[in-house]
């Protein structure tokens, strides 16, 4: 339980780079844009 948030930070990282390689199967247009800058701000908060 020490490293948890490290472990859970590990899994997200994983799980946001699956997505964003499943998002580039997709058209190339603005809809995928913003799922892929959801998908990393999603990652990246700080709250």
């Amino acid at each position: 339980a020490y490293h948890g948030l490290e472990h859970a930070r590990k899994w997200a990282e994983l799980y946001t780079r699956r997505a964003l390689e499943e998002l580039r199967k997709l058209p190339s247009d603005p809809p995928r844009k913003i799922l892929a800058e959801v998908t990393q701000r999603l990652l990246n908060r700080k709250y």
